[in-house]
């Protein structure tokens, strides 16, 4: 994914812990890097915070990525998060995982996620708050 396509950043480093006996960043720690970017885009961009006890939210559907490169311990990163396609209940969110300063992503991943009522465990429409606010935010959102 080109750098150019995301407006929202998240900057994180590779944590000493996170890397395995050959000094390769863990696989799951991409997983993390990523939940936190989208947790931080929901937060700042969205204007909403996922507690225990909250009534709607997103929810993951799926998960695609490519490893294009390793990372190791100590490395600065920075972590693009954009909304691609958004539909009545379900929207295709991208992350892309770049050393600072660097225009190739060292990572990639497509997360499609479903806007869910949690109380009664079923989609809901994606509200035009949250419609909004992609649109105002994001260029070029399939579906908007």
């Amino acid at each position: 994914m080109e750098r150019k396509l995301f407006s929202h950043f998240y900057q994180d480093t590779v944590r000493w812990g996170d890397c395995d006996q050959l000094g390769h960043l863990n696989n799951a720690a991409y997983m993390r890097l990523i939940e936190s970017a989208r947790l931080d885009y929901f937060f700042n961009i969205l204007k909403i915070e996922l507690r225990p006890d909250s009534e709607q939210g997103w929810v993951m559907r799926g998960l695609n990525c490519e490893f294009n490169e390793q990372l190791h311990y100590p490395t600065q990163l920075e972590i693009g998060t954009r909304f691609s396609k958004v539909g009545n209940s379900s929207a295709i969110i991208e992350a892309a995982i770049y050393r600072e300063g660097e225009e190739q992503p060292v990572f990639t991943a497509s997360v499609p996620s479903i806007w869910c009522n949690y109380k009664k465990g079923i989609s809901a429409r994606i509200p035009d708050f949250i419609r909004n606010a992609i649109k105002d935010y994001e260029v070029n959102v399939e579906g908007l």
